[in-house]
């Protein structure tokens, strides 16, 4: 279910949506109790956030939206650029 849920979100990130698709992966990566699950999950976030050339958040310290936010502004700030 998670690589359906990985693959499902990476076809539907724009740079429009990025933090609603994103705020929806750590929902889901909070809700997995399994290590092995949630080292998938967290290998697929740092692979996507390298391939957007994008810095990373800790997801297991993440503690508010604005740590992304700032993040995602940057992303669309060199975007744009």
């Amino acid at each position: 279910m998670a690589n359906l849920c990985s693959c499902h979100l990476t076809e539907t990130v724009s740079i429009d949506n990025l933090n609603e698709v994103f705020r929806s992966f750590l929902r889901l990566y909070k809700a997995v109790d399994r290590n092995e699950l949630k080292d998938t999950l967290k290998h697929w976030y740092l692979n996507k956030m390298d391939e957007m050339d994008m810095e990373s958040v800790d997801l297991d310290k993440w503690e508010a939206d604005s740590m992304f936010d700032i993040n995602v502004r940057k992303y669309k700030t060199k975007l744009r650029a």
